[in-house]
């Protein structure tokens, strides 16, 4: 969850004033992907992200933070993400550019015709369902695959090891 936010950090820090050179027709029908997806969704989650982080720092190294505190915190993460990625437009910038690297204008036009379909309303509502539990699946199978990762690298380790120092004994 570390990697997607400091992904997304990464991106969102980008600012550019890619729209300027997407037609206006194609900026418009992005603005309606972006409408479909909830976009604007991601600079909560990406507030509640930076706030965790920032708790969790901060506990490590001070203790237990009064509610206060952390009200504070959280309430600034919230008011600069709102303000950087909503006021100075920056989250629509991103998009703009991802959707024009990545999907042409008759792509867009046909997954706007797509969701507003009532299979189309339903993959949006259920796409983000799905991935939430992928991703929760996956972490806990990460958790059973982890220990049998450490063990195979023990024993390369302990082969390589042992390899070396039968190279370097003396002869």
């Amino acid at each position: 969850m570390k990697a997607l936010l400091l992904c997304f950090l990464f991106i969102f820090s980008s600012q550019t004033a890619y729209s300027a050179v997407i037609d206006k027709e194609k900026r418009e029908m992005i603005d309606e992907m972006m409408r479909y997806s909830d976009s604007e969704q991601l600079v909560s989650y990406m507030a509640s992200m930076l706030t965790i982080q920032m708790l969790e720092v901060l506990t490590k190294h001070h203790g237990n933070l009064d509610q206060a505190v952390a009200d504070i915190i959280q309430d600034e993460a919230k008011t600069l993400m709102y303000e950087e990625y909503i006021v100075n437009n920056t989250l629509n910038e991103i998009f703009y550019e991802l959707y024009d690297e990545n999907f042409s204008t008759e792509e867009m036009k046909e997954m706007l015709a797509f969701f507003s379909t009532k299979t189309g309303q339903h993959v949006l509502k259920t796409l983000p369902k799905i991935a939430a539990q992928s991703q929760a699946l996956a972490k806990a199978h990460a958790k059973k695959v982890g220990p049998k990762i450490q063990m195979r690298i023990q024993k390369r380790l302990k082969e390589a090891s042992k390899a070396v120092n039968e190279n370097t004994a003396p002869q």
